[in-house]
């Protein structure tokens, strides 16, 4: 398991665990993550991320979403106020994607 928390940015290169979740404040996640859990939560700041996997993958945030791939059994995205751009995702059912501005997928 690992849990990250920040009151900035966080950057990642490439993160594995079974559990893999990342809190920040007021900045920027970026990076990749997989495990059977990847949980991002940005209280004020952006998520842009390469790449997600996982048996669940959810974030949250008010700001914008960006994620270049999502592989995950159940994807849950959420952004509050902003627009969310993903490249490809593969979720199962009870996959959901909601946004405050546009979804691209």
């Amino acid at each position: 398991s690992l849990d990250i928390t920040a009151s900035e940015n966080v950057s990642l290169g490439s993160v594995r665990g079974t559990s893999v979740g990342i809190r920040c404040e007021n900045g920027e996640i970026t990076g990749s993550a997989s495990g059977v859990k990847v949980d991002l939560h940005s209280e004020s700041g952006t998520i842009d991320m390469k790449r997600l996997m996982g048996n669940l993958v959810r974030i949250r945030t008010l700001e914008e979403v960006s994620v270049g791939s999502i592989y995950g059994d159940t994807v849950d995205v959420k952004s509050s106020r902003g627009s969310v751009v993903i490249g490809s995702v593969r979720g199962e059912a009870g996959s959901r994607v909601d946004a405050g501005g546009n979804i691209q997928i």
